[in-house]
């Protein structure tokens, strides 16, 4: 069997370990926080795995998603509240009035 000679040598196999991101050197206490968000999220999402346009997808249908729990959040919520309220009074008291110097 003939023998295969390698001129160059073969590079060391790298370990799983020595790829991850280092925090960034002589940060402030915010900015390693945010790092730490950012590596955080993109772990668990498996981001740091993906191409970039699989990247923008998955990162545009969170944003999507955001914005449509903020907006429900902030138009319907408070209409939400008003209602739990009223409700809430006439299941303590018996009726549904909202001036409560009135329930006394």
């Amino acid at each position: 069997m003939p023998s295969v000679h390698h001129d160059h040598p073969v590079p060391p196999t790298k370990h799983l370990g020595e790829d991850v991101r280092k925090p960034p050197q002589d940060a402030g206490r915010l900015t390693l926080a945010l790092w730490r968000l950012q590596l955080w999220f993109e772990c668990t999402f498996g981001l740091t795995v993906m191409e970039p346009w699989e990247r923008m997808v998955v990162l545009t249908f969170f944003a999507v998603v955001f914005l449509l729990v903020f907006t429900g959040l902030v138009r319907y919520f408070p209409e939400k509240l008003v209602g739990l309220q009223r409700r809430t009074v006439y299941y303590l008291w018996g009726h549904a009035t909202d001036d409560i110097s009135s329930m006394q």
